[in-house]
């Protein structure tokens, strides 16, 4: 970030076209008021001692936020500051209204440039003339979903059909909810529920609401093209509408103005709730001050691929990027999105699952974000997997945008629904919207910038995560691997192989579990002597020998002292890609492949006497394309090793 400086504004005007900080300032926040430039604490001079030394009782100084907007003093229901926290200070009664905010964008192509419906929740009091910063809840579940049918997962990598005329002997064993549109539709309304709280606790506080339907979704006009650069100067536009810098209609067309906001405006949501904000905020569009993405997508590609391979979302086995554009096509004119739909079903690429344009124009970059991100993830979340948000938070602290990582051992959830964690994450999301939309120096910033919830329900808190003491250990695979080989931190023993035979209609639970199968390669280290922390992203390295290209599937377990193991991450990498995400390679039968295959990073404990294992597999029923059974994969023990990193506890 560029270094911070203190902007003087002219007393004739802020350049903003703010009003003039003239007073004191009378709220109970501390007596020493910090400069605030970039949104941090620049020195601890009082407002007072500034005004006097300005020789005329008002201050010059404007106190600019992240995104460059000033501060400025209420003049009416001054706000009260207790622990850094905005309390309750207005009555809690509400005006509700509705806008189409313009925008630059004409995702249809039908000639009308898109327009955005926001639905605005705003305190009473902004009609007797306070101001209010606003709270972003944006959403393409808004309209609820639109029927789609999966792609068929019953087939060969490279999409053909199975050889066999009756592919049932592949069908998926019966699953605890086997309809991924109504897992779908529950997740859709999860996400809509998990919002409510922030309306219900931040009106009386002094905030607006603003509900804005994403491209293409409910009110809003366009298509839902799904990350791309339209959808994110779509709703940038409703920020700037909200900043004073695009205009609104109503619903007789009349224009709209947002006059009751202070320009200072902030988004949460989870999953594609959680998505927008991202997007938004790799624009910096000015005004855009605070975010807080939970389980947010970063890149789609990583959302619907691994390493080459098409792979799902947990429980949407077959949805893909054209599945997801017509299930989200809920506005009046879904029929106007038929030819991009049409264009994402070619440029996916589901019969080689590789990299290209059309996922590059679907990947989130924070280089040019300023907004402070509040972010959280579960670490068991396999539908938005947690390097969505872990590689996000790590960019925004090395370009130096004040950002908080939250992990908790669950899955996609907001933190808010955690009993361990509701009364703290409150708390935090509380003190995030004070520092950065009300500019009240709380402290924040300084605050460790990693939570990660214990299995006891403590909260950990450290300077960053990985952490910083975690230490590269690698384990060798040895031993017979049908039955139970070995790992160890010594290169010694490494001889032989294990040779396995795909079936796709086998759980990777059943295959960690076993003691001896014909459809893995399993190895295990010795007992552990103290307990140990994986904080980060494991890593395997195998070699392979194909009868044809086939799924690769690794697993990094714990095993118990009974034999049984856990799942802690999951991998999955395609031979075809061994070089490239971008160019498929023709594998050919016998031939030698060394592959490196990245888990999902984990914040996990592995108690003492339990044992670290790996399992090779090839499809993997939750997540792959399901093959015919037969293809058979050799694993070479002197090419194969697992590298975690661990922290002795």
């Amino acid at each position: 970030m560029k270094k911070n400086t203190i902007k003087k504004i002219a007393k004739e005007k802020s350049v903003y076209n703010k009003r003039r900080m003239s007073g004191p300032l009378l709220v109970a926040f501390s007596a020493a008021w910090p400069f605030i430039v970039g949104g941090q604490a620049y020195a601890s001079a009082s407002l007072a001692n500034q005004q006097a030394a300005d020789g005329d009782g008002a201050s010059d100084v404007m106190y600019l936020s992240p995104s460059g907007v000033p501060y400025e003093i209420p003049e009416k229901f001054l706000p009260f500051i207790k622990d850094g926290q905005i309390q309750a200070f207005l009555s809690g009664n509400r005006i509700t209204t509705e806008a189409w905010v313009n925008t630059p964008v004409d995702s249809d192509g039908d000639g009308q440039k898109d327009r955005i419906h926001v639905k605005i929740v705003r305190p009473v009091e902004t009609d007797q003339g306070t101001r209010t910063p606003v709270i972003v809840l944006a959403s393409p579940y808004n309209a609820g979903l639109a029927y789609s049918p999966n792609h068929n997962v019953n087939i060969e990598l490279d999409s053909s059909p199975h050889a066999e005329a009756d592919s049932q002997s592949l069908a998926q064993p019966a699953l605890e909810n086997p309809n991924p549109m109504q897992r779908l539709k529950a997740d859709a309304e999860s996400a809509v529920r998990a919002r409510a709280w922030i309306d219900q606790y931040f009106l009386s506080r002094g905030f607006t609401i603003v509900y804005a339907d994403s491209l293409g979704t409910a009110g809003s006009s366009g298509c839902p093209t799904i990350m791309t650069q339209d959808e994110s100067i779509a709703m940038a536009s409703v920020i700037k509408w909200l900043g004073g810098s695009e205009t609104a209609v109503d619903a007789a067309g009349r224009p709209i103005a947002a006059d009751w906001s202070t320009g200072h405006i902030g988004m949460y949501g989870v999953s594609y709730d959680g998505t927008l904000p991202k997007m938004v905020a790799s624009l910096a569009p000015r005004g855009l001050d605070a975010i807080v993405p939970i389980a947010g997508v970063t890149n789609l590609y990583g959302y619907y691929r691994s390493g080459g391979l098409v792979r799902a979302p947990e429980g949407y086995q077959g949805e893909d990027v054209d599945i997801y554009m017509k299930i989200l096509s809920t506005n009046a004119h879904p029929e106007r999105c038929t030819h991009l739909i049409d264009e994402a079903s070619r440029a996916q690429d589901r019969a080689t699952g590789d990299y290209s344009d059309f996922w590059a124009q679907r990947e989130i970059t924070p280089q040019r974000a300023v907004a402070p991100a509040l972010i959280a993830q579960g670490l068991t979340d396999d539908n938005v997997k947690v390097d969505q948000s872990t590689l996000w938070y790590q960019a925004m602290r090395d370009q130096g945008v004040p950002t908080q990582l939250w992990l908790h051992p669950w899955a996609h959830k907001d933190p808010i629904h955690l009993f361990t964690m509701t009364d703290a994450w409150v708390t935090q999301v509380n003190r995030w919207f004070t520092r950065y939309l009300l500019g009240v120096p709380n402290g924040v910033e300084t605050e460790p910038s990693s939570v990660i919830e214990q299995r006891d329900g403590t909260l950990l808190k450290e300077a960053s995560w990985p952490a910083v003491n975690a230490e590269w250990l690698t384990f060798y695979a040895g031993g017979d691997g049908a039955t139970a080989g070995t790992l160890s931190t010594e290169q010694v023993s490494r001889g032989g192989s294990v040779t396995f035979i795909d079936d796709a209609r086998i759980p990777a639970e059943r295959l960690a579990d076993a003691q001896s199968d014909a459809h893995r390669g399993r190895f295990d280290s010795p007992p552990l002597r103290q307990a140990m922390r994986i904080s980060g992203a494991a890593r395997a390295t195998v070699r392979l020998t194909f009868s044809k290209a086939a799924n690769v599937t690794a697993l990094l377990v714990e095993r118990l002292p009974d034999g049984s193991g856990r799942i802690i991450s999951r991998a999955w990498a395609d031979p075809r890609n061994r070089h490239s995400l971008r160019h498929s390679e023709r594998v050919e039968s016998g031939v030698p492949y060394d592959m490196t295959l990245m888990f999902m990073p984990r914040d996990y404990v592995i108690e003492a006497g339990h044992r670290i294992g790996l399992v090779v597999m090839s499809s993997d029923n939750d997540y792959t394309l399901l093959p015919m059974a037969g293809t058979q994969l050799t694993l070479d023990n002197a090419g194969t090793s697992l590298t975690v990193p661990l922290v002795k506890l």
